[in-house]
């Protein structure tokens, strides 16, 4: 603690054994990469012990596991390898999961940091049994806890540990200050795995048939992406040959760790930076080359599935609902390109029928309960297992539809029509009126049919409305305006009223030709007026000698005249 103008500020710094962060990250990197150096590791946590003898759990109880897991098994006797295994497993457990010394709670304790029941049994069994177990369990007892410190220490600490360098002419960051620091960190650390993220699934492509990362055609790519993950090794244990599946999972827990870290407004710029990219979108060099078509009806599963992992770690962490608002204010934008529009606009779908899915889930989950098996029942992971597998069994056509978290709630601009409404019908366009039956399928209570029914009418008016061309041929539109017809034709079928001020501009012109003495049949024949072939005389119905004052001549006496034209406009 520091005291500054009478005001304390907090640092989160603790001491510890190792010289800097590059110290502690080489000994992960020796534990775990793709070449393990755990002798090498072991030495130098040994000499942490030395500096420092309570050690951080998660390091105790990965030196406590190398000891056995690096001891030559051929010079020991069968029992004694036994005695050590079991000595290491029982020590390891108390380092790593007993938190208090309570009877009793090791059990609950452990089923919390997910230790499986048979290691919880042969805790037991070690302890209070006559035998111990086989060898070949006991190793890979040890085994499971190394692989369990890698995703409970190792990997969590990696992302949070931090070099602390104490300088006196510098004044400490206040705790807002070192949030917003953390916050921009994550932001940059997330965006740089969602890019790699995004090379690889581009090529996990078929149309690539890319199997490694020695597989991928263009040496700068290769070269760069490994490049960027040797950057990550903490997260990465890589090589040329290692399968991009395996890679992009390791890339997906890494989002995920980053993101359940990050605040709202950070989200929000990782789910910016998925849409600018060129892969969720696929900008139409690339959907040429993977589809060999720009204007795609649908979006073909082989690349929605893709995308699937980032979108269930989107869903887990509340996100989906920023990236529905952002794929709707993409269609909504006069600046997007068309392109870009009709993508957002898919994936609003693709979102949309899988959230109606996870409905579709939760409803069966309520009807079917009670039915389950005890076993099913008490499984919460196997009781989502059974209920999907059922519903997809009745409905196949869910299979080719992404499968979200079943407990995911559908958000509620999706689910309220009036937060939906306020949304995406200020100005729909074709693209709205593409996803609408989709996302209407969502609104809770569902609406009648006849209100879906005239909203699509209402949306049909609009887009007509706002689809007359307005230019034609470089020229402006009023050039190629010369009678009725081609009027209606500009306003979409409707003719403008005139303004009053409007009348009196035309009244006042005196400009307009004034022909005197000169009947109809002079006009027909007048060489000037026949050199405008878009002038054509009037028919007998437009004739206005036996017309009633206030009548127009095609208009009934019977009918109230403002009537009658509401009436067209209406047909």
């Amino acid at each position: 603690m520091n005291e500054q103008s009478n005001n304390l500020i907090k640092i989160d710094v603790t001491t510890v054994p190792w010289f800097n962060k590059n110290e502690w990250m080489m000994v992960f990197d020796f534990l775990y990469s793709q070449l393990p150096q755990r002798a090498k590791a072991m030495e130098i946590i040994k000499m942490w012990k030395l500096r420092y003898q309570r050690l951080a759990a998660g390091i105790e109880g990965t030196y406590i596991l190398l000891q056995v897991l690096e001891k030559p098994l051929q010079d020991n006797d069968y029992y004694d390898l036994q005695v050590l295994f079991s000595t290491a497993i029982l020590r390891f457990l108390n380092v790593c999961v007993t938190h208090d010394r309570v009877q009793g709670t090791f059990s609950i304790n452990a089923k919390q940091a997910r230790i499986p029941s048979w290691i919880i049994d042969m805790r037991h069994e070690i302890a209070h049994g006559t035998n111990l177990p086989t060898l070949d369990l006991l190793k890979k007892a040890c085994e499971f806890g190394f692989d369990w410190l890698y995703n409970k220490y190792w990997l969590p600490v990696s992302q949070l540990l931090r070099d602390y360098v104490f300088e006196t002419d510098v004044e400490p960051m206040n705790d807002q200050e070192m949030i917003l620091s953390k916050q921009n960190e994550i932001s940059t650390q997330s965006i740089f795995l969602l890019d790699i993220f995004e090379c690889i699934v581009i090529f996990q492509h078929p149309k690539f048939n890319v199997q490694t990362i020695n597989d991928i055609p263009d040496p700068e790519c290769r070269e760069n992406l490994l490049k960027d993950l040797k950057n990550f090794r903490a997260f990465f244990h890589i090589n040329k040959d290692t399968e991009l599946s395996e890679l992009s999972k390791s890339v997906i827990y890494a989002i995920h760790g980053c993101l359940s870290m990050a605040r709202k407004d950070t989200k929000e710029q990782i789910v910016d930076s998925l849409l600018n990219g060129i892969g969720f979108l696929c900008e139409e060099d690339l959907q040429m080359q993977l589809f060999e078509s720009t204007s795609l009806e649908i979006l073909p599963w082989s690349y929605v599935s893709l995308w699937l992992e980032l979108l269930q770690v989107f869903c887990k962490l509340s996100m989906i609902e920023c990236l529905f608002i952002k794929l709707f204010n993409i269609m909504l934008d006069s600046n997007q390109n068309e392109h870009r529009k009709r993508m957002a606009s898919l994936w609003v779908i693709e979102i949309a029928k899988a959230l109606k899915k996870v409905q579709l889930f939760q409803i069966a989950y309520e009807t079917n309960f009670e039915n389950m098996d005890s076993s099913i029942k008490s499984n919460r992971l196997k009781c989502a297992k059974y209920v999907i597998e059922k519903i997809e069994s009745i409905h196949q056509a869910l299979n080719l539809i992404m499968t979200f978290d079943p407990e995911t709630k559908i958000p509620s601009v999706i689910s309220n029509f009036k937060q939906f409404s306020k949304l995406a019908l200020k100005e729909p366009n074709e693209y709205i009126k593409l996803c609408l039956p989709f996302i209407l399928e969502l609104n809770t209570p569902k609406l009648d049919s006849d209100l879906t029914a005239q909203l699509n009418q209402l949306i049909d008016k609009f887009i007509n409305s706002k689809s007359v061309q307005i230019t034609n041929e470089g020229k402006s539109s009023d050039e190629n305006i010369y009678s009725v017809e081609d009027l209606k034709k500009y306003v979409g079928g409707k003719i403008p009223k005139f303004e009053e001020e409007d009348l009196e501009i035309m009244d006042s012109d005196d400009s307009t030709p004034v022909i005197e003495n000169t009947s109809v049949n002079d006009i027909s024949t007048n060489k000037d007026v026949d050199k405008n072939n878009h002038w054509k005389m009037a028919s007998e119905h437009l004739k206005f000698e036996n017309c009633p004052l206030g009548l127009l001549p095609w208009q009934d006496k019977n009918i109230n005249p403002t009537l009658q034209i509401f009436l067209e406009s209406q047909s």
